[in-house]
């Protein structure tokens, strides 16, 4: 049986041409997220206590959003990711083509995430929509990427 953890939750940089698919490597589930030889993803998602590009260890991302960091100048600029199976909103920088920083801004965010026109952060999660006030969500801790 596979659920939403079975996978390798990835970031890519889409390029024309390149493969994004499912390894050809034999027998599922592969070994980790690296195996085969198809296109490099810039970041794997983990769940808490899991190691990032090991198999079985990803999130289900149900969400993202960038954010402009106007309104919530704690956080700044980032993607704002959401996760099924942790419930954490997570906030990626970017830098070029790299995640510089993988932080945890709020539990309760098991499906989506919006960002409004004017700035506003919403979140949604099995009990509601609900919206983060500017000021909170300090990213929790600061875990460079490889």
């Amino acid at each position: 049986t596979t659920d939403s953890t079975d996978s390798c939750e990835e970031l890519d940089i889409v390029r024309v041409g390149a493969n994004y698919g499912w390894p050809d490597v034999g027998e599922f589930p592969f070994s980790d997220c690296y195996a085969g030889s198809q296109e490099r993803a810039i970041h794997l998602f983990a769940g808490e206590g899991k190691q990032p590009g090991g198999f079985q260890s990803g999130i289900g991302v149900t969400g993202l959003s960038f954010l402009s960091g106007t309104k919530y100048t704690a956080l700044g600029e980032g993607l704002l990711v959401c996760g099924s199976s942790d419930g954490l909103m997570r906030r990626l920088v970017l830098s070029g083509e790299q995640v510089t920083a993988n932080d945890v801004v709020i539990k309760g965010c098991d499906l989506d995430v919006a960002v409004s026109a004017d700035g506003t952060i919403y979140y949604s999660g099995k009990t509601g929509i609900s919206r983060l006030a500017p000021g909170a969500g300090t990213p929790a801790a600061t875990t460079p990427t490889p």
